[in-house]
């Protein structure tokens, strides 16, 4: 590892690098990564053959990926070469074998070490020659770290007896199984429960293709792969070049051009225009550098922002629930006081940027969409008002038609621009990938990937429309290295604190704060158009029960249009988001008050990375819920 900077100035010289090129391109290197785990003992006279047999499996992988590669979609989605990572404990036998093959096939390495280095060395009691087995795992080692490697993430495990070992040894496995989307095994078949056979029940438990190389016949392999086990080598070659293709999103439906809608949404949101200032305030958690450029011309965005002007000037108690009372009282920690090094800082920095450049759009066409739903309300309400005015007033010229008839096609205009552009599908999009990227970053800094496995696939919400959110995010945390803050051998118990403190501040109480404002903003506009259906509603009944004794020509147009106003108030309130967004936001403040303490209460990385994984899921179900309570919703007139 290389020199600790906790600094804002050193955070920034990152941003400056590379908030240009992802503003730019938000691509990323394909990237594919091989978990490897195996038994410490292992037959001298079978190594030769287990090489080999590795050999081919890694580059069957890499076939794979380089012909997946070469699918159209794949220029959509990624810049650069393939990335080949595989990530094991680097203990002896079975991981130094996978390691040295995988330098062997060009392939790079990335470590997860179960406890502290100096402890995890003193393990190495299988040779007689311990200092040689010690200065071949701390060359293997410096290989996995940043920026060269995938990167080394040291757990805190216990290591005091052999029990607590065994736990470590579970912890640690369980670990390199998530940074993996394959997973190989060096395992005895007779030995299905040791603590490798229990590692790779687990993995195909959870769905992942699983290469297992018994060291009995060495030349052979064996897959798991969705529930069934194969043994034939051809059929195995060609299910690791499927699984391969799906990894890296080369599959799906065309249509008779040549793209479906995953492309064109996915084009649609590399096309944005994304404008970089890296001298603008960063604070690496809500502000960045980017900003958004009009979607579209400027005589249908003019009221953009209108909105959000008549949030702010809504004023209202909020119902909040006590967990916002117990917001943080100190200055909250920032990114720049987490203890990163230079070289765990880069991958923190590109997954912001990645994460802002999602939010930068997703609210600008969130306050497109708003504004534009206020204002054709606007107009619709100019339209009634010069109905009965003519009503009463007679006029003589046909200035005042006109004016309703150009009101009436203005509207019309903008529920069309705003359906052919997709305001609120980008908006909704955008907001997807935007809080997935937001919350892997919170989970990045204690050791835990996102996993896809159970989140966004259910066949309700995970269209065809929307797989490009998921692949897209995919892609971006896969490419991405493990940039735990100060996981080194030198790491203290100081850090697991300063890490807690730093996502309760910015996570949780961040999300609690964020929930508090969108319930209460949500909740006054829900009273406006509460009290503004009341009063029409009223002024209706008023009107219908004047009719019946005074027959006027202002009374017979008001009765006519006053029920068809609140009959359209009332169906916006039914349909509207509003209530639903402000019930949901109370729910999550209530969920993440309970994660908190926990979270707070926190002694090791496992434990840290188990609670925020559950507030994470959380807030990510929340997001997700989205999808439903906005399906097919369209700009209305």
């Amino acid at each position: 590892m290389t020199g600790t900077f906790s600094s804002k100035s050193g955070l920034d010289r990152v941003l400056m690098e590379r908030a240009p090129e992802i503003a730019d391109d938000p691509r990323v290197r394909p990237t594919i990564r091989v978990g490897g785990i195996g038994h410490r003992v292992i037959d001298v006279q079978a190594v030769p053959k287990i090489s080999e047999t590795l050999g081919r499996l890694l580059q069957d992988v890499r076939v794979g990926g380089q012909e997946a590669l070469r699918h159209p979609r794949a220029l959509l989605q990624f810049s650069g070469p393939l990335d080949i990572f595989v990530i094991t404990p680097l203990a002896e036998g079975a991981d130094r074998l996978i390691s040295q093959a995988a330098l062997a096939n060009h392939c790079q390495l990335g470590a997860v070490i179960p406890f502290a280095v100096t402890e995890y060395e003193a393990t190495f009691d299988l040779s007689p020659r311990t200092g040689r087995d010690q200065c071949e795992f701390r060359d293997l080692l410096a290989q996995a770290a940043l920026p060269k490697g995938y990167g080394v993430l040291v757990l805190d495990g216990p290591c005091d007896d052999e029990s607590s070992r065994v736990q470590s040894y579970r912890d640690g496995a369980r670990a390199v199984a998530r940074w993996s989307d394959i997973l190989i095994a060096i395992l005895h078949g007779d030995r299905p429960n040791s603590e490798t056979g229990l590692s790779v029940r687990d993995a195909v438990g959870r769905g992942m293709p699983v290469l297992c190389v018994d060291p009995r016949t060495p030349e052979r392999f064996s897959l798991s792969i969705n529930g069934a086990v194969i043994s034939e080598e051809d059929e195995s070659r060609a299910a690791i070049k499927q699984w391969v293709a799906r990894l890296l999103g080369a599959a799906g439906p065309y249509d008779s051009n040549g793209q479906n809608t995953f492309d064109r949404a996915l084009v649609s949101y590399h096309a944005e225009r994304v404008a970089c200032d890296v001298s603008s305030p960063c604070d690496f958690e809500r502000y960045g550098p980017y900003t958004i450029g009009a979607a579209t011309h400027w005589w249908i965005s003019w009221f953009w922002g209108a909105n959000r002007l008549l949030a702010e000037g809504m004023r209202g108690e909020p119902r909040e629930s006590r967990a916002v009372e117990n917001v943080a009282n100190h200055a909250p920690l920032h990114a720049w006081d987490l203890p990163f090094d230079v070289a765990t800082a880069r991958p923190f920095v590109e997954l912001f940027l990645h994460h802002h450049r999602a939010d930068a759009a997703a609210s600008y066409f969130a306050e497109l969409h708003r504004s534009a739903q206020l204002l054709t309300a606007i107009l619709g309400i100019i339209v009634a008002t010069i109905a009965i005015a003519d009503s009463v007033i007679k006029p003589t010229s046909n200035y005042s038609t006109l004016v309703e008839l150009g009101c009436l096609l203005y509207a019309v205009l903008i529920a069309a621009v705003a359906y052919r552009q997709r305001w609120l599908e980008r908006w909704i999009d955008y907001r997807l990938v935007a809080e997935v990227l937001r919350f892997a970053k919170h989970l990045l800094v204690c050791g835990r990937p996102v996993s896809f496995a159970d989140f966004g696939q259910s066949a309700d919400v995970a269209s065809v429309e929307h797989n490009w959110i998921y692949e897209h995010c995919r892609h971006v945390l896969r490419s991405l290295r493990i940039a735990m803050p100060r996981r080194s051998e030198d790491s203290g118990a100081q850090t697991v604190d300063i890490l807690a403190r730093y996502l309760i501040d910015q996570c949780v109480d961040g999300q609690i704060a964020y929930h508090a404002r969108t319930a209460r903003l949500r909740n006054a506009t829900g009273r406006v158009l509460r009290n503004l259906t009341i009063a029409v509603v009223v002024v209706s009944v008023v009107a219908v029960t004047a009719r019946l004794f005074f027959l006027t020509p202002v009374l017979q147009m008001t009765t006519i249009l006053l029920p068809a106003v609140a009959g359209a108030l009332l169906a916006l309130r039914a349909y509207g988001e509003h209530n639903v967004v402000a019930r949901r936001s109370r729910a999550v403040i209530w969920a993440l008050s309970q994660t908190k303490d926990k979270i707070a209460k926190a002694r090791t990385i496992v434990e840290l990375e188990g609670q925020m994984a559950t507030a994470a899921g959380t807030l990510l179900r929340d997001v997700d819920g989205w999808l439903e309570l906005f399906t097919d919703k369209r700009i209305e007139i």
